[in-house]
């Protein structure tokens, strides 16, 4: 398998809990649901810039999730590394660090997201979990996802891919070393472990 395969099958893994649906972001950030299965093909031209990615977070089938995202933006946090790196910290105490990301959305803007990848999840579970991680961190203020916990068959929320370029900004996604917030290679990705939730992690 090449790198790019190696990475794409990691995306699908980590981050892809439906492929039956998916979203394309428009050149005005917007994003439009593309009725049809999410494709390694695709995948692929999302890592190339070619078209940029949102997932569906939720398994409209059994309600469950792969991974909590704290998003953290300038418009709703002034300090966002520090806010970044409080999530980061407290994340990987509760979880593996293997199992967390800390990524810069449109680097180099100060816009980040903390990912804690799991394995298949319910979402009302990852919902308390990183309710719980927030108030830890001090930063209430910052968008969590899940924000739905059963989608009753429908779509909920969805969040960009890492790894593809901002369509509006022309900025790139990457993962950082959360050392000194330098950008890692792409290939980062493929050491990400996710971890198992129990209940007594509430």
């Amino acid at each position: 398998m090449g790198e790019d395969e190696a990475i794409v099958a990691k995306l699908r893994e980590v981050f892809v809990a439906r492929d039956d649906t998916y979203a394309i972001q428009q050149a005005d950030g917007r994003y439009i649901r593309i009725r049809a299965r999410l494709s390694d093909n695709v995948l692929h031209q999302h890592l190339a810039g070619k078209v940029t990615v949102g997932v569906y977070q939720l398994d409209p089938t059994t309600n469950e999730v792969k991974w909590i995202c704290a998003d953290i933006d300038p418009e709703r946090t002034t300090a966002v590394w520090e806010a970044a790196e409080r999530i980061y910290k407290e994340s990987i105490a509760l979880f593996n660090p293997e199992a967390v990301i800390l990524e810069a959305s449109r680097y180099p803007d100060p816009s980040a997201h903390v990912w804690a990848c799991l394995k298949p999840v319910l979402a009302g579970l990852a919902q308390t979990i990183g309710k719980r991680l927030l108030d830890k961190a001090g930063t209430p203020e910052v968008e969590l996802f899940p924000k739905q916990t059963d989608v009753r068959g429908g779509f909920g929320n969805l969040v960009k891919l890492p790894l593809g370029l901002h369509q509006r900004e022309k900025k790139w996604s990457y993962i950082l070393n959360p050392e000194d917030l330098s950008p890692l290679p792409a290939t980062s990705l493929l050491s990400v472990r996710p971890a198992t939730v129990t209940q007594d992690l509430k």
